[in-house]
């Protein structure tokens, strides 16, 4: 009987080492599987633009969805995790933004300075200064001049009126609309084609640059 009793022993401690082993391994599969994450990345596209009033260096630019009522969505450049977007001191800059973003936007430039190209001083915006541009849907390029932000504050007012008075107004259709009149006005779109470098016309033709007279949707890099 003795010998019956130890030989059960080994047995029973083996039964059990055995299930603590399942355990584990029914654990570990489960608890793997949850922690793996299969992110996608996400897909991008640029978009390019200017500051000019004389060129503005040293601006932070910030892009938002234009909303219907004509306020700012959501910002959506730059994104998280990214850096700020500055312009150089031609006033050039690049955002990216998700090919997710659809509709106009709107572009926020505050800070920077320029060159006032009749005394030649350097003139500083100030960092609580908005410059506002324009990218229609679909577009990939943005001026943000001072005609662009009287035009951007017409579009904003326009669309705050219309969804006071009634149904949500098409927010495409209203940027098109003052895209329109405004070529219409100054012969050329001053909302998609971007000022021209004065330095790089200087260079060429030994003049100050005049601003190109284009059809809508025209760019000059």
């Amino acid at each position: 009987m003795g010998i019956l009793h130890r030989s059960g022993r080994p047995r029973t401690a083996i039964g059990i080492g055995i299930l603590l082993l399942l355990a584990v391994l029914l654990h570990g599969c489960g608890g793997g599987g949850s922690n793996t994450t299969n992110s996608a990345p996400v897909s991008t596209t640029a978009v390019d633009g200017m500051v000019s009033k004389g060129p503005v260096a040293d601006a932070t630019i910030t892009l938002f969805p234009l909303l219907p009522n004509g306020q700012r969505g959501t910002q959506v450049a730059p994104g998280a995790g990214q850096s700020a977007i500055t312009t150089r001191g031609n006033g050039a800059w690049r955002a990216t933004i998700p090919r997710t973003v659809t509709g106009p936007l709107l572009v926020v430039a505050t800070g920077g300075s320029f060159m006032d190209e009749v005394t030649g001083t350097q003139m500083s915006v100030g960092n609580t200064t908005e410059l506002l541009g324009l990218v229609p849907a679909g577009e990939t390029a943005a001026a943000v001049t001072p005609v662009t932000h009287a035009l951007t504050l017409a579009t904003q007012t326009a669309l705050q009126t219309a969804a006071a008075a009634g149904p949500t107004p098409d927010v495409n259709a209203m940027v098109a609309t003052v895209i329109t009149r405004a070529t219409e006005t100054f012969g050329f779109d001053p909302v998609r084609t971007l000022p021209p470098d004065p330095a790089l016309c200087r260079d060429r033709a030994r003049q100050p640059c005049s601003m190109p007279r284009s059809s809508a949707g025209s760019r000059n890099f």
